[in-house]
């Protein structure tokens, strides 16, 4: 039994009938991979072999009576691989919206608490004879870091690779009673010490965020206050999503032309599909939108026993600069300036600890209930998440199936209905962007504006030359 960090159980506790806290994946395969035999039953028995190596899998979340403290991971002695695995059809013609309905509906489709917190989806009938797995977990057990490390166990470096796993000897514990539940909670309880220690070092960081602030020129500020969009108010629970595949190296000489990040290529191209999106639908605001980034904290953070270690910073779009390049350098500098305000993991993981669960758990419930984000402005300081997760760098095989495309999916939240991602994949840049449909019908327009974007930075870097 293993008590959730407050930060791994606030995406329990976010949870509402229209905001799913999962994240979705969706893998293309190739069955023409050379000396696979694809079969689903093939595919499934494989995934049960190795279910030794991802003990998680067979891990479900267990409620404190009363909400009184955070969940616990503990064995599920009624796991079954049927319930988590499942084969899908395509519907006619099998083509890439069809794919993307079906992604949809499974981002839409909240997930049963009495069970480990994963789902995979086979499709089969596509019109180019791939596969798709549609993969799907809870963030409170997954973020994109632990998603890579999960992924060493279940994809290989070479074709028809099966390493060794050992003998499957798992007889599930007990589930754990209430008693045990409570007490695990009041051995958990954080020391009072230490919350006068983060009261100290949050008024030293408010301090010296404001200073960095009055220090920076006014037009190189970020502002406080985003514009509002079209998909910043209250969401309902179907989602839409779509995404494309594109050329890393495209992506790296961008890049390298102008001497930026590749998150600042991603998040100039995000910008550059965004201002073609509102001024199609007469939406574009005069000031830029803005995107919270995650930060991946794993390296920084000494809290090892936290699953999600994400940071966050906030990054101006430059949707206000119809110029490509130029926007692309005022992303440069302005995500340069954030990464100096930015605010340590851990100093997140350590006040998650203190966070009251009913109190989270009945304030999410009544904003979604009364679609408070209609009301106000709950986009606040950010109109969406841009996420830009690295990948791999070479080809990568699933139960012997080489991995043509991954395309990543997060959650969308009240106030914020849409997420754009990337996800570097063998040469490859594979995007994907996920919102309510009731405020996106056309999201495809999105994914089509990315080529056409890296396609204007390229032609300005190559003319550099």
């Amino acid at each position: 039994m293993e008590r959730l960090s407050g930060y791994d159980a606030t995406f329990l506790f976010f949870e509402t009938p229209t905001q799913h806290q999962h994240i979705v994946g969706l893998t293309i395969l190739d069955p023409a991979t050379e000396g696979a035999d694809y079969t689903f039953e093939s595919f499934r028995s494989e995934l049960r072999r190795r279910l030794p190596l991802v003990p998680q899998f067979r891990q479900r979340v267990y409620r404190v009576p009363f909400n009184l403290g955070r969940p616990v991971w503990a064995d599920d002695p009624e796991f079954d691989l049927g319930n988590h695995i499942h084969r899908l059809q395509a519907p006619a013609p099998g083509g890439k919206r069809e794919l993307a309905d079906l992604v949809a509906a499974a981002a839409g489709t909240p997930m049963r608490r009495d069970r480990p917190l994963w789902e995979w989806q086979i499709v089969e009938g596509l019109d180019d004879g791939h596969i798709a797995l549609i993969q799907k977990y809870h963030h409170s057990m997954m973020d994109g870091a632990t998603g890579t490390e999960i992924r060493v166990h279940l994809c290989d470096l070479e074709p028809g690779a099966r390493p060794e796993v050992p003998p499957d000897t798992w007889v599930p514990a007990p589930a754990p009673t209430a008693w045990q539940l409570l007490l695990a909670t009041l051995r958990g309880l954080p020391p009072k010490l230490r919350l006068f220690a983060l009261l100290a070092a949050s008024v030293r960081i408010l301090t010296g965020g404001l200073v960095r602030r009055l220090r920076t020129p006014r037009a190189d500020r970020i502002s406080l206050k985003a514009p509002r969009a079209p998909w910043n108010r209250a969401i309902s629970a179907v989602r839409t999503v779509s995404f494309v595949k594109t050329d890393l190296g495209e992506v790296k000489e961008i890049k390298n032309a102008f001497g930026v990040k590749v998150n600042d290529v991603v998040l100039a191209v995000v910008g550059g599909a965004l201002r073609r999106y509102l001024d199609k639908h007469d939406a574009l605001p005069e000031a830029s939108l803005v995107a919270i980034v995650p930060v991946n904290g794993h390296e920084m953070s000494e809290r090892k026993e936290v699953i999600n270690r994400l940071g966050v910073l906030r990054a101006g779009l430059g949707t206000d600069i119809a110029d490509p390049v130029q926007r692309l350098r005022h992303i440069a500098g302005n995500t340069q300036r954030a990464k100096s305000a930015y605010v340590g993991v851990d100093f997140l993981l350590n006040w998650a600890e203190y966070f009251p669960a009913n109190i989270l758990r009945v304030l999410t419930r009544i904003v979604s209930k009364l679609r408070v984000a209609d009301r106000i402005r709950m986009s606040g300081p950010a109109n969406l998440a841009v996420s830009n997760v690295p990948g791999w760098f070479a080809p990568l095989y699933t139960f012997g199936l080489r991995i043509t495309a991954s395309y990543p999916f997060g959650q969308v939240m009240e106030g914020n209905g849409l997420l754009a991602a990337a996800l570097s994949n063998n040469g490859d840049m594979d995007w994907g962007f996920i919102g309510c449909q009731d405020l996106l019908p056309d999201i495809d327009d999105l994914a089509e504006a990315v080529p056409l974007e890296i396609a204007e930075l390229l032609a300005a870097a190559r003319g550099l030359g």
